[in-house]
């Protein structure tokens, strides 16, 4: 879905400019900062620099605007798995790539991150919906991936669900706590975690 497309309770909206790139980034550092409900549409105006009815501009609410977040954070995630994994030579490799790039998206994209994996439930039900189709959308290439490494004998899975599940919580919690310049970079941190993978599955 591009940018400009319609849905349930999402408009066309303009989105190729600067002053949208500067709602956008603000909206996501404050949100994330202070939660969803804390956020105000004057306030986002007020650090764009414009007035507040110029937003309608570019979203028709403020619920819109959190669906926004949350829909170009999960597509960037979901393509970059997408090309990490298409780069793997087999189950092995393509989890290994999978999960450095999982990790490595939430600790370089902290507050993306942070702001759709909690505020999500804030939406209503259409868009609420559509964000849980994403979710579950990136949760399958990791899924893929787990069932075929066990059908070719290169994965021990007891449940693939719950293996999926604990996979993919344990790497967005990187972006409760790194911070860069810490005592590990965030490349060694992705390949930490994709080496805590594999040995779930014993494959390390």
């Amino acid at each position: 879905m591009g940018d400009g497309d319609r849905g349930p309770g999402v408009r066309r909206r303009r989105t190729g400019n600067q002053t949208f790139a500067r709602i956008y980034q603000e909206s996501v550092g404050l949100i994330y900062r202070v939660g969803y409900h804390s956020a105000t549409l004057r306030e986002i105006a007020k650090r764009v620099g414009i007035e507040t009815p110029a937003l309608y501009n570019y979203f028709s609410s403020k619920e819109e605007l959190l669906y926004t977040i949350i829909e170009r954070t999960m597509r960037d995630l979901i393509d970059g798995a997408r090309s990490a994994v298409a780069e793997g030579r087999d189950p092995v490799d393509q989890l290994e790539r999978f999960m450095e790039q999982h990790v490595r998206f939430h600790g370089s994209r902290r507050a993306e991150a942070g702001v759709t994996d909690s505020e999500f439930l804030h939406l209503g039900a259409a868009l609420r919906k559509r964000a849980i189709a994403l979710r579950d959308e990136f949760q399958a290439i990791l899924e893929d991936i787990l069932a075929r490494g066990a059908r070719e004998g290169r994965f021990e899975l007891t449940d693939l669900k719950v293996t999926g599940y604990a996979m993919l919580t344990m790497g967005s919690y990187v972006a409760l706590w790194y911070r860069p310049g810490g005592r590990l970079g965030l490349d060694e941190i992705s390949r930490q975690y994709a080496h805590l993978a594999l040995r779930m599955v014993g494959a390390a």
